[in-house]
């Protein structure tokens, strides 16, 4: 076969508590219309397939659909690059039914056009404090197989690097959402409509290279009708070649019109990275937020046996901590997942 749709649309009550079940917050293409059981009547023309059924509310209806829908996936990229100055663009086409067998795509039905690029002139040959400014854009559309507008995105920034390799970001952005279906952030529903969003954020950054460094950050602009202004900051140590760490914590106060007081979310992180030789390295993040209240862990080993080869070895786990009134309690840890993978790859030479 071609193609498979569901028979006419799931009930809303369903499509809801797929779309809002707290393990897919945060998954890109989740299937939310599982569609009905039973079998439909259906008539085929030489063009259309002809199906009776329910949408979502309970109504009938006859659903005519196209028998070869678009299914192809096709992207195009070209870019010119030079010491001071970088132009990217890209195409990218991917059908309304396409299945990528392997991997993922972000979003299907939809013909994407962006635009990118960069100037970076230097200055003083080391003796200025600024050594160099860049100054970037990008500007980009996206619209549906039916020509449709779904988002677009135009924005810039500006960074400054200073002699001691300091450097400090200046971005703005604006953006437009179609958002075709509702869904909640905690109790707060985001209704159906169209959305323009305004951001603005400023950063600076230490000199990573160094044995100690930081960055900071703080960030505010437009957010599904309200408001969000975003505090953000990490610190890194290296405590010799073998070892080095990196914690951080962004926190964000989200002002929606639907709720009577705004809400914070913070996420707190830590990454450890080790290595007895350039052979055998290992890496850990451990992450909580205060929304799910779920300490994730992720570790992952690696050991090249052989040049090109290696044996992967990586554990997932996780843990909630949802007390009474929906607060963070360390008594009530359950344990959500415990994953653990490992993985030979071996080079052959022919």
């Amino acid at each position: 076969y071609l193609w498979v749709i569901p028979n006419g649309d799931a009930e809303q009550e369903q499509q809801d508590a797929i779309r809002n079940h707290p393990l897919l917050q945060g998954v890109d293409d989740v299937m939310v219309n599982l569609g009905r059981s039973g079998h439909a009547a259906m008539v085929a023309t030489s063009t259309l397939l002809l199906a009776a059924g329910q949408t979502a509310d309970g109504t009938w209806n006859l659903f005519a659909i196209d028998k070869k829908p678009v299914n192809n996936f096709l992207q195009l990229s070209t870019s010119s690059h030079h010491d001071m100055v970088d132009i990217r663009f890209g195409y990218t086409n991917v059908g309304r039914n396409f299945n990528p067998a392997l991997g993922f795509v972000r979003r299907r039905d939809m013909i994407s056009y962006i635009v990118a690029g960069s100037y970076s002139p230097r200055f003083g040959r080391g003796k200025s404090l600024i050594q160099q400014i860049s100054i970037s854009g990008n500007a980009s559309v996206t619209e549906g197989q039916d020509h449709r507008k779904q988002s677009s995105r135009i924005g810039g920034s500006l960074r400054l690097s200073f002699v001691r390799r300091d450097a400090l970001n200046m971005s703005y952005s604006r953006s437009y959402e179609r958002l075709d279906f509702p869904f909640f952030i905690r109790d707060a529903q985001i209704p159906a409509d169209e959305y323009t969003t305004n951001s603005f954020s400023i950063g600076g950054i230490t000199d990573p290279s160094r044995r100690g460094w930081i960055r900071a950050n703080v960030g505010t602009g437009d957010f599904w009708g309200g408001t969000r202004t975003t505090f953000g900051g990490s610190f890194g140590f290296r405590y010799s070649k073998h070892f080095k760490l990196e914690g951080g914590v962004n926190h964000s106060v989200i002002d929606l019109p639907s709720v009577f007081e705004s809400f914070g979310a913070t996420t707190l992180s830590l990454v450890l990275q080790g290595a007895t030789s350039r052979k055998l390295f290992a890496n850990a993040l451990i992450q909580y937020d205060n929304f799910s209240h779920d300490l994730q862990a992720n570790i992952r080993i690696d050991w090249i046996h052989t040049p090109g080869s290696d044996l992967f070895f990586v554990f997932n786990t996780s843990y909630n901590f949802t007390g009474k009134d929906d607060q963070f309690d360390p008594r009530s840890a359950t344990l959500n997942d415990r994953i653990g993978v490992a993985k030979i790859t071996y080079l052959v030479m022919l």
